[in-house]
């Protein structure tokens, strides 16, 4: 479960992800540093 959380403080201190409401939930919206490709963090960490 430390990976989640890694990847929820990595999103939150990020300037490139912005927080938004997706599904009545609040997530966390970016691109992967390493891929480039779309990454959704929800607040309560899981990812998409």
């Amino acid at each position: 479960m430390a990976r989640p959380l890694h990847l929820l403080a990595a999103a939150v201190t990020d300037k490139t992800f912005e927080r938004m409401r997706l599904d009545e939930r609040i997530v966390w919206v970016g691109k992967c540093i390493h891929c480039n490709s779309k990454l959704v963090v929800a607040d309560d960490g899981p990812t998409r």
